[in-house]
């Protein structure tokens, strides 16, 4: 299963775009707004270890990024764009 400390997230704060950094594989993203909305949604994004992510069409404010290893353990980080 993966581990809160086997995923970093990039710069954060961020001004648009930002990398989600894994040794894991990943199965599953997904960036959510503070409403709950998915704004966002990669399946099967884990055939690269380092995954560009570019919010800079969204609104400022905090985000959960959702992340589910291929047995769909789930790590949820926060990602800030200012």
């Amino acid at each position: 299963s993966i581990k809160e400390d086997e995923i970093q997230i990039f710069p954060n704060p961020s001004g648009g775009v930002f990398y989600i950094k894994s040794d894991k594989e990943i199965s599953e993203i997904e960036i959510i707004n503070i409403l709950g909305e998915t704004v966002v949604s990669f399946i099967n994004a884990s055939q690269v270890n380092i995954i560009e992510i570019n919010l800079s069409d969204n609104s400022k404010g905090i985000y959960l990024v959702r992340i589910l290893d291929s047995k769909k353990n789930v790590i949820t980080k926060k990602i800030w764009m200012q």
